[in-house]
C-alpha cells in the first residue's frame, strides 16, 4: 500500500470535498506548501508567489554565508502548509553556502518579492554529479504520496544577467536563465515541473550551474512551491461484443415477454 503522510490525507481529503459539490477547484483544494533559501539573518517572507495568496507562510531554511563559512552546508526540517498547518513533509538540503545580493545588484530588490527573490543557496559546479570540482545542489522532500503527482516551481533569481541554472528532477532538466527585471516568467526566473513521488514518497531536486557565455557555473535556488495534483480519472471500459450481444439478447427476451403478457 503507498505511503500517505500528512500532505497526502489533506489532499484526499480536498478532493472528497470537491466531489462531493462543494464548488472547490483541485488547485485551489489541494494544500500548498512554500519554501525559501535565505542567507543566515536575512529576512522572512510571507504571501503570495507564482502561487498562493496574501499571507501566505513560507518554511524559511536559513543556509549560512558561502564567504568564510564551512566547504558545504546542509540542513533538514518539517514543512508546514500556507494556513501554517502541519504537512507531513519534511525536506533537506545540501548545498555549497548562501549568498544575499540586497546589496549586491538585487535583480527583485525594493519590489514586494525582495525579501523571497534577493537570497539564495548555490553551488557551484556544472554537471548534475560530484566531480573534483564540487558538488550539485540538492534538494529532497519526503512524506509524499508514493506515485503521486504533484505541481513543482523552483525559483532561481541570480544578480547577473546570462547566468544559468539547470535543474534536474525525475530525469527530466529545465533550465532558468537570469535577467534583469522584476516581473515572474517562466524560464527567467522560475521553472515549473510536474513529478510524481518516488516508491519511497520523495522527489529530488537537483540544480547546479553552466558554463557559457555570460554563465559562470554558479547554480543558485531562491525557493519552490509545492501542491499536489489531483489524481487522473479512471480509465473509461468498453463492452467487449460478446457482452453486448449477451445484453442485446436480454433486452430483447425481456421485450418478447411482455408482448406475450400483454396480448393475454
Amino acid at each position: 500500500m503507498a505511503k500517505r503522510g500528512g500532505f497526502g490525507g489533506a489532499w484526499c481529503g480536498a478532493v472528497a470535498a470537491g466531489a462531493f459539490g462543494l464548488g472547490v477547484t483541485a488547485a485551489q483544494a489541494a494544500p500548498l506548501i512554500d519554501v525559501q533559501f535565505t542567507q543566515t539573518g536575512s529576512p522572512a517572507y510571507s504571501g503570495a508567489a507564482l502561487l498562493g495568496a496574501s499571507g501566505d507562510h513560507w518554511n524559511t531554511f536559513s543556509v549560512p554565508s558561502v564567504f568564510g563559512g564551512p566547504s558545504s552546508v546542509s540542513g533538514s526540517g518539517a514543512l508546514n502548509t500556507t494556513a501554517g498547518a502541519s504537512s507531513g513533509i519534511s525536506l533537506s538540503y545540501a548545498a555549497l553556502g548562501g549568498f544575499d545580493a540586497t546589496t549586491n545588484s538585487p535583480f527583485f530588490g525594493g519590489t514586494t518579492y525582495a525579501n523571497l527573490l534577493d537570497a539564495y543557496m548555490l553551488t557551484f559546479t556544472d554537471t548534475p554529479t560530484t566531480t573534483a570540482s564540487g558538488a550539485p545542489g540538492t534538494v529532497t522532500l519526503s512524506g509524499l504520496v508514493a506515485g503521486a503527482s504533484y505541481n513543482l516551481v523552483l525559483y532561481s533569481v541570480a544578480n547577473t544577467s546570462g547566468r544559468q541554472t539547470d535543474f534536474l528532477v525525475n530525469g527530466v532538466t529545465q533550465s532558468v536563465t537570469a535577467e534583469a527585471g522584476t516581473t515572474l516568467k517562466a524560464g527567467v526566473n522560475y521553472t515549473d515541473f510536474t513529478a510524481t513521488a518516488n516508491a519511497s514518497g520523495q522527489l529530488v531536486i537537483t540544480f547546479y550551474g553552466s558554463v557559457s557565455g555570460n554563465s559562470d557555473g554558479e547554480g543558485d535556488l531562491n525557493g519552490l512551491q509545492l501542491q499536489a495534483l489531483p489524481p487522473p480519472p479512471p480509465p473509461q471500459t468498453t463492452p467487449e461484443p460478446a457482452s453486448l450481444a449477451l445484453l442485446g439478447s436480454a433486452l430483447a427476451l425481456t421485450l418478447a415477454a411482455r408482448r406475450r403478457k400483454t396480448a393475454v
